[in-house]
């Protein structure tokens, strides 16, 4: 993918798809991460540290006022073995749930295993399969905001991570692709 100068570049390379295949279908997406280190990221020259977790947080209101939404976040999640958590009013934890939450003894789950990254990537491809087999409820045009701003906006001025430009997304059915353009 090429550089935007937007939020986009600064969503981690995997789950990238997924994030803006979410905002397509009609979720507000806010933060999100995909788990572990992955090539490539240090040349993208934006900090990273991981939660060891793949997950999405989606704005909590938006989701319960929809019926729509609501059941689409409960197909996701039955069809790519994802997972929620609604944390108080504001976001819902959407994430990978793996084969290693139910073996935490496993050996992969370990962040230093050569295998750790799998565990992970196997999760956000799962969702993206889903997602993408949805296409025909893309919406035309998103734009997708850096949850930074959320932050800065809800939770504390103080807030200290950066913002970035927002990114409008603009799907074209007719040819199945879509364009990103700072918004």
């Amino acid at each position: 993918m090429t550089k935007t100068d937007t939020v986009i570049d600064h969503i981690d390379a995997p789950i990238r798809e997924v994030i803006i295949g979410l905002n397509l279908l009609g979720f507000k997406t806010y933060m999100s991460c995909c788990g572990y280190n992955y090539k490539g990221q240090e040349e993208e020259n934006i900090p990273k540290s991981h939660l060891e977790k793949a997950y999405v947080y989606l704005d909590y209101n938006q989701v319960m006022d929809s019926p729509t939404l609501c059941s689409l976040l409960t197909e996701l999640c039955l069809e790519s073995q994802w997972g929620f958590n609604v944390m108080g009013t504001q976001f819902i934890d959407f994430y990978g749930k793996t084969w290693a939450e139910v073996n935490p003894q496993n050996p992969w789950r370990k962040r230093e295993s050569m295998h750790n990254y799998e565990i992970f990537l196997l999760a956000i491809s799962a969702l993206e399969k889903s997602i993408f087999k949805r296409k025909d409820r893309f919406l035309d045009r998103v734009i997708i905001e850096d949850g930074n701003e959320f932050y800065i906006r809800n939770v504390s001025k103080f807030w200290e991570a950066g913002r970035t430009p927002s990114a409008i997304v603009k799907y074209n059915s007719g040819n199945d692709t879509y364009t990103i353009t700072k918004a």
